[in-house]
């Protein structure tokens, strides 16, 4: 076999191994839903964004961006690297 027909084999054995395992996999399916008739829900006024990461800059990056999203959107919203470091 030459060194190309391998490379294809394999790619075409990899393809065929991820459509049965794609295949094979079954749908979630919501059966029910269950709500607190009497629970009265009051209105949020703001959100505490939470990056979750080692590296502080990526952190601050993260919650600043999604800050500034969901205050163009109408949400008051506040980074959790005010609070803590």
């Amino acid at each position: 076999m030459t060194q190309q027909f391998k490379h294809w084999l394999s790619r075409f054995a990899a393809v065929v191994t991820l459509l049965a395992l794609t295949a094979c996999a079954a749908p979630t399916v919501l059966n029910a839903r269950w709500t607190d008739p009497q629970f009265n829900a009051k209105p949020v006024r703001s959100i505490l964004v939470v990056g979750v990461t080692r590296d502080t800059s990526n952190r601050r990056v993260y919650e600043d961006a999604m800050v500034a999203q969901l205050t163009a959107r109408g949400v008051k919203a506040l980074p959790s690297c005010l609070f803590a470091s």
